[in-house]
């Protein structure tokens, strides 16, 4: 069962991706559009752009806290995650302990108001919020990286093998690859301006 995202995109091993596919009874995707992940999919469920439900948007080194209002309906008969997700387990019979409730707007603020409590400073009410479109957020003008490493590395050393900052990995150096050395170093790429095929193909992306 796969929900947002597209492994085919990022997946280390496309190749290995394929055949484990393969070994699998049953494939069920929530996608959009017709990506890789989709092709392989037993099951393909329409779902809802970003453009056709509401949401909000965010991460933790993030100025800003953003409103992602709905701007169009559903497309034909998709529907968003949340909605097909609270249909199967009510078919499975446990859909109030999914939803406890609430619907995918009602989640929202459940959540916003939950995180605001947990704050050691004041924010928007949800409303004001989703009225504005976005919250800003106070940001660690002071965070130095590895300060404390810095200030005393013997006490406060790093996950290297070291505790210090490694150039050399002899892990890495272990494996014997032709291709990726124990130490930073230029390689050529398979593909690149600078190439034998660039000549013929100048075309690059």
């Amino acid at each position: 069962y796969w929900s947002g995202g597209n492994p085919f995109h990022h997946h280390q091993n496309i190749p290995r991706l394929r055949r484990a596919l393969g070994r699998v009874d049953t494939i069920v995707v929530h996608d959009p559009y017709w990506t890789a992940m989709a092709k392989h999919a037993d099951i393909v469920v329409p779902s809802t752009t970003s453009f056709e439900r509401n949401d909000f948007s965010g991460s933790k080194n993030d100025p800003l806290l953003v409103a992602m209002p709905q701007l169009a309906e559903p497309y034909a008969d998709s529907r968003d995650d949340y909605t097909t997700f609270s249909a199967l387990a009510e078919r499975l019979g446990f859909g109030e302990q999914f939803t406890e409730g609430r619907t995918a707007w009602e989640w929202l603020v459940h959540l916003y108001e939950k995180w605001a409590a947990g704050l050691d400073f004041a924010v928007p009410s949800f409303a004001e919020f989703w009225a504005a479109g976005h919250v800003e957020l106070p940001t660690d003008t002071g965070l130095t990286l590895f300060e404390d490493f810095r200030a005393d590395p013997q006490a406060h050393p790093l996950g290297t093998p070291s505790g210090r900052i490694e150039i050399f990995s002899e892990d890495i150096d272990s494996f014997g690859y032709d291709d990726c050395a124990g130490h930073p170093r230029w390689y050529e790429p398979a593909e690149w301006l600078g190439g034998e095929r660039a000549r013929r193909y100048p075309l690059h992306l």
